[in-house]
């Protein structure tokens, strides 16, 4: 024969000591909330973050890398005058006889 239930098989109610607390109008307005959306956005701001990524930051690094590379270029071709022997007497100064 089956035993009545007893109380603690019952289903109880929840307690107001486990219910959750309705947000009090001190935590809505606090501007110092951690979870507040105006706190945690200026962090997250699509102005902020494109300021590190402008193009004309990262433009101006490129165009010191292009110059870099004429001036390198200059460099390399003067050696090269150097080395080639067909030129080397262009670049000599012409020597007086005594």
């Amino acid at each position: 024969m089956l035993e009545p239930p007893t109380r603690s098989t019952v289903f109880e109610p929840p307690t107001r000591s486990t219910m959750p607390k309705p947000p009090t109008r001190s935590t809505l307005l606090d501007p110092n909330s951690f979870n507040n959306a105006q706190t945690s956005n200026p962090f997250n701001n699509a102005q902020t973050s494109n300021s590190f990524n402008n193009a004309q930051t990262s433009n101006s690094f490129n165009i010191a890398q292009t110059s870099n590379s004429f001036n390198n270029a200059q460099t390399s071709n003067f050696f090269q005058k150097c080395s080639n022997p067909k030129l080397l007497p262009e670049m000599l100064e012409p020597q007086t006889s005594s």
